[in-house]
C-alpha cells in the first residue's frame, strides 16, 4: 500500500507539478489539472496513452472528458491522500501531453461549491449545443 506524501516529498514534488498547471484539491488530498485539445480525437488519443501509463504503475485517474476538454484528480485512495505514485502518473500525463495537440493545459479553477463538495464545473458549458445533442 502507498503511504501519504511526507512534508520533504511535497516539498520536493508539488512545486514541479504546480509549474505545469497541476493544482491541490479537496482540502490537500488531491490533484488536479485540465486540458483543451485541439479536437475530440487528439483528447482521445491522450486518454488512450495516460490510460497505458496508469495500467503500467497500476494507479488509475479520475477523469471527465467532454468532446476536446478532460479533467484529471489523482489522490491514493489506499492512504487517503497524495502519494509518490500521484505525482509519478502527473508528470507521466504531462511527457505525454508534451508530443500531444494541446490547445491549453490551463490550472482547474475550482468554483466556491467545489469544496463544499458540489463537485466539479461542467466543462460542456464553452461547448455548443450542437456537440451535446
Amino acid at each position: 500500500m502507498a503511504s501519504p506524501l511526507n512534508h520533504q516529498e511535497r516539498d520536493a514534488l508539488l512545486p514541479m507539478l504546480y509549474k505545469t498547471g497541476w493544482q491541490l484539491v479537496h482540502n490537500g488530498t488531491g490533484l488536479r489539472k485540465s486540458w483543451k485539445f485541439d479536437s475530440f480525437a487528439a483528447a482521445w488519443g491522450f486518454m488512450s496513452q495516460a490510460a497505458l501509463c496508469a495500467e503500467k504503475m497500476d494507479h488509475h485517474p479520475d477523469w471527465r472528458n467532454v468532446y476536446n476538454t478532460l479533467e484529471v484528480t489523482l489522490s491514493t485512495h489506499s492512504c487517503g491522500g497524495l502519494s509518490v505514485l500521484d505525482a509519478e502518473l502527473a508528470q507521466g500525463f504531462d511527457a505525454i501531453t508534451t508530443a500531444g495537440r494541446v490547445l491549453d493545459a490551463s490550472p482547474f479553477e475550482a468554483k466556491d461549491d467545489e469544496h463544499s463538495g458540489g463537485g466539479a464545473p461542467d466543462p460542456r458549458s464553452d461547448l455548443s449545443d450542437d456537440f451535446l445533442d
